[in-house]
Order: C-alpha cells, then structure tokens, then sequence
C-alpha cells in the first residue's frame, strides 16, 4: 500500500499536478526514440539553435554541467526540477564574434509552496553563423559550436538556403515544488523562428525531478519534448514555386545531472558538478567542472571555474571550458569562456540581483 504525503492530501489540486507530471515523465522516454515526422522533402534536419545553448554561465564555465545550486532561476532552461524555489533575477550575454548574439533573462520567486520562474532566450545571427552552404563565409568555425559548411560532418549545420539573417525567440514558463521526496518541474516554451520576414511559431515542454542522496543531488531531465517546426521560405529573388520549408526538430533530449555539496578546503570551498545527456538520433553528450571559491569578508565571495566537456566530431570545441564568479550580498557577476580551435573564444557575461 503506498503511503501519501500528509501535504498532497490537504491539496488536492498538487496531488493532480504531481501525477500529471509524473505520467509525462513516464511518457517522455518513449517519445525521445520516436522519429521526427515533420521533415519535408528536400529540407535538411536542423534544429532551432537557442534551445542547443549553454543554459547559464556558470554551467558554461562547468563545461556545460547545470550545478542546482543557490537557487537559480536558469534553471528552467537546464534542469525544471531546481525550480522548487528559484528567487531573484539573471541576465546574461554571449557574443560569437560578428556572427551571432544571445541575450538571455530568467527570474523566479516562491509560489504556492513552491517556485515560479519566467525566462527569454533571444538569439540572432546572419548566415554565416549558421554554416549555409548559400554564404560565402559559410565555412568551418561559424555557430555556436564552431561548425560549419566545408564539407565536413556538422551537427549545427542549418538549411542550405538560409540567406537571410534569422532571429530565434524562446519563451519559458516553469512551476516545481516537493513531493514524494522529491524536487518536481515542469516547463513551457513558446519558440519562433523568424528569417526573411517570415516567422513559425511552436511549443515545447520540458520535465524534470531532482533530490539529494548524501552529498550529492542528483536530477533527471527530458527537455524539448514537442513536434518541430517548418521554417518559412524566404522571399526575394527565389522562386517560391521551387522552394519547400526545412524541418526543425526540437532536439529532444534527456539530461541527467550530479552535483556535490560545497565542502571546506583550508581556507577555500570546492564544489563539482556533472551532466550526461542523450538527444534524439542516438548523440550522447557530457561534461563536468569544479568550482572554488574564496571569501575574505562574509557576504563576499570570488570563485574560479573550469571544466571539461566532449569536443564532438564536426565541431570546433576545444575540451575545456573556465569561468570566475563574484557574489557581493543581493549582487553577483559571472564570466564565462569557450574556446575554439583556431584560437577563437566566445565570452559570456551575467548579472545576477537575489
């Protein structure tokens, strides 16, 4: 006989909420093998680049490893089940040379015994960026992962005719609170892609479920469960006629996540943090990172990231990522950088106001 918690009996309405999220989780493993059925003829498979990004900086400088910590409202693009009590407000912004700018903003405060967060994600670029095979600086090293059009195998490569430049939207609405023992979420996006004056529209959803064993906490994602979309043909010179919409998949994925405890070193704190995920068509991707941080004064605190990650085949990724990180009372900066081969680097810069 299974046993209630004494909370989700006095409400109802969370009781029907943690097992409509429990169904979906079920529910998600399944519907990450399925293949995508949206894919026209002609279109080359793609997928909306915002949802592929770093989702914090502090996760970039972890080699891309979501921690969970400190309550951080990011966490409704990483892992929804950190979002059981997610407070204050984050910004951030990337830069990859003149090619493409992310402006990302997420906030999250306690609701209903439990957490609410808000988040946007704006990414633009031209088609360089994204490796067109129509653009004369299409070639290896452009878009986020440093992938490009050369020829070689490019897992961020995007539709050859893209000759426009494209602006990406995503917009997320997360709710999570405890039950069972554990840290449940679950998130909605709304996601366009807009080129050449045109733009698609499509929802996504995002689950996830977290809890401390010990020393570490341990979290399970499935993010980006939707059907796709169908880019929009591109007006201008082209014939329409000979023209037929790309589809972008979602990049389903499911992400599982560890990270330890803050534990004292001397004078200094050490923390760590990892991730592995699976996304659709059979890719596996990881990473991990350490973190330590000093405080000279209460209530001030500098720390130092680095990490590793996978360099995947058709990318330009260098293996290792860094980051530093300053926390003044209400008030915090993080720095993020990716390298590339090459020499390239994208930096990322966040604000952060508890």
């Amino acid at each position: 006989m299974i046993r209630l918690p004494g909370a989700l009996l006095r409400h109802p309405a969370a009781l029907r909420c943690a097992s409509l999220v429990a169904c979906a989780v079920a529910a998600a493993v399944p519907a990450l093998a399925m293949p995508l059925q949206a894919q026209s003829s002609g279109g080359e498979h793609a997928a909306p680049m915002v949802v592929e990004l770093p989702t914090s900086t502090r996760a970039l400088g972890l080699g891309g490893a979501f921690h969970g910590g400190q309550r951080e409202s990011d966490a409704i693009f990483a892992s929804p089940g950190h979002l059981t009590n997610p407070t204050g407000m984050e910004a951030a912004f990337q830069e990859w040379g003149s090619g493409g700018t992310l402006l990302q903003m997420t906030g999250g405060v306690e609701w209903w015994s439990g957490g609410v967060a808000l988040g946007v994600r704006a990414l633009g670029y031209g088609p360089s960026f994204r490796g067109s095979s129509d653009s004369e600086e299409g070639t290896r090293g452009s878009g986020w992962d440093g992938s490009g059009s050369d020829g070689s195998e490019s897992d961020g490569a995007g539709p050859g005719w893209l000759s426009d430049d494209v602006s990406e939207l995503q917009f997320a609405v997360g709710y999570g609170r405890v039950a069972w023992g554990f840290r449940l979420g679950a998130v909605g996006s709304m996601l366009q892609f807009r080129t050449g004056g045109r733009d698609e529209t499509t929802g996504a959803l995002g689950l996830g479920a977290a809890r401390s064993v010990g020393p570490v906490v341990l979290s399970a994602s499935a993010l980006n469960l939707g059907g796709g979309l169908e880019t929009p043909p591109l007006a201008g010179d082209i014939d329409l006629a000979d023209m037929t919409p790309t589809a972008l998949s979602l990049s389903r994925e499911i992400a599982l996540g560890a990270a330890s405890r803050t534990y004292p070193l001397g004078p200094l704190d050490v923390g760590a943090a990892a991730r592995l995920s699976f996304h659709e068509g059979g890719a596996t991707t990881y990473g991990g990172g350490l973190e330590v941080s000093y405080w000279p004064i209460q209530g001030r605190t500098f720390t130092v990231r680095v990490g590793a990650r996978d360099a995947h085949d058709g990318s330009n990724l260098r293996w290792w990522t860094a980051g530093a990180g300053f926390r003044g009372d209400r008030l915090g900066l993080d720095y993020a950088l990716m390298p590339f081969e090459g020499g390239t680097v994208s930096h990322r810069i966040g604000l952060i106001f508890r």
